[in-house]
């Protein structure tokens, strides 16, 4: 939720160009464009969207990735990455138990520093080596006010 908007009111966007498509043991086999519900760039309502898929091919705006939540009220939550993170995992989920005990919608903004099964498919797999150090920055920026009536 953002305030009192239900999740599946929410907008979910990303700039992502590519999704992951995976076997029925959720092992990523190809790439594709995104297209129908993987297409998040334009924004897409949260309740119509059923994700487990890793994205990639985010579009730097001001250095940085972002993918937002926004309420139609305007507010909403950022997530911010640096170009190290050229993947994410979004997800959504209807077995979320909230603070009531009740199963709900849920959605998760999972940055990634590599693709899934990065170990066997290589990709954006980083290594460090004794001694190396990697410096890499995320962040959560919320808007809490709504946006101004016109």
């Amino acid at each position: 939720k953002i305030g009192g908007v239900p999740t599946e009111n929410l907008t979910l966007t990303s700039s992502a160009r590519t999704v992951y498509i995976d076997d029925e043991r959720q092992i990523p086999i190809s790439r594709k464009e995104v297209d129908g519900q993987f297409d998040l760039r334009h924004g897409k309502r949260v309740g119509d969207l059923a994700l487990d898929h890793c994205f990639t091919d985010m579009t730097l705006s001001d250095g940085r990735y972002s993918t937002t939540l926004t309420a139609p009220d305007g507010r909403a939550v950022e997530v911010w990455t640096d170009p190290n993170f050229a993947f994410q995992v979004l997800l959504t989920t209807r077995e979320f138990v909230d603070d009531t005990g009740s199963a709900t919608l849920a959605v998760a903004i999972e940055p990634q520093t590599a693709a899934v099964n990065a170990f066997n498919n290589k990709e954006g797999l980083h290594e460090l080596r004794p001694g190396d150090d990697w410096t890499v920055k995320w962040g959560v920026v919320p808007t809490l006010e709504p946006a101004p009536k016109r």
